[in-house]
């Protein structure tokens, strides 16, 4: 898909064309259909939902379309740790026996639903030292189960809260192995 399909004229109904398919009953923000759809107020209304929505979800595509035509040299780099990484969640070879029966047993549909995601996650944040982005050092791949509960400093096994310093040291015992 070209990429001036992501425009607000080819992504968002006009008011026009929205309220013809209200008054044919047609929902495009798919919500129940009521009495009240015919009604110009609440067609008005729900075009300025829709819209509002539409936007949002125009910002993040275009966001995520910039991000991945900027970035060759993270492309690269994510291709050289998922090889290097053997495609495996590096935090999860780590735990012992008992703590993943814990993961399975009680977190086990969260877990199951990230488990396949798998990010190259960096081990000192981005945000606190640009310059180790692309080092290979500083990065381990894991799933996005574990990658989601140590950037929220949570315990990867209890999810208690734990400490910046502790956070570091997870990461850096999965590059480990």
């Amino acid at each position: 898909m070209s990429d001036d399909y992501y425009t607000e004229e080819n992504f968002i109904l006009s008011e026009l064309d929205f309220t013809v398919d209200c008054d044919n009953k047609k929902c495009n923000r798919n919500t129940l259909l009521s009495k009240k759809c015919s009604r110009a107020v609440k067609q008005k209304d729900c075009y300025f939902k829709y819209k509002k929505k539409k936007i949002l979800e125009l910002k993040a595509i275009t966001t995520i379309l910039d991000a991945s035509f900027v970035d060759d040299e993270w492309s690269i780099m994510k291709k050289v740790i998922i090889e290097r990484d053997n495609g495996e969640c590096q935090l999860y070879k780590i735990l012992n026996l008992n703590e993943k029966t814990i993961i399975l047993t009680v977190y086990d549909e969260e877990y199951k639903m990230f488990k396949s995601i798998l990010d190259c996650c960096h081990i000192i944040p981005r945000s606190e030292d640009k310059s180790k982005t692309y080092e290979a050092d500083n990065i381990v791949l894991c799933s996005r189960y574990f990658h989601n509960l140590l950037d929220q400093y949570l315990h990867p096994v209890t999810r208690e809260s734990i400490t910046k310093e502790e956070r570091l040291e997870w990461f850096k015992k999965a590059r480990r192995g």
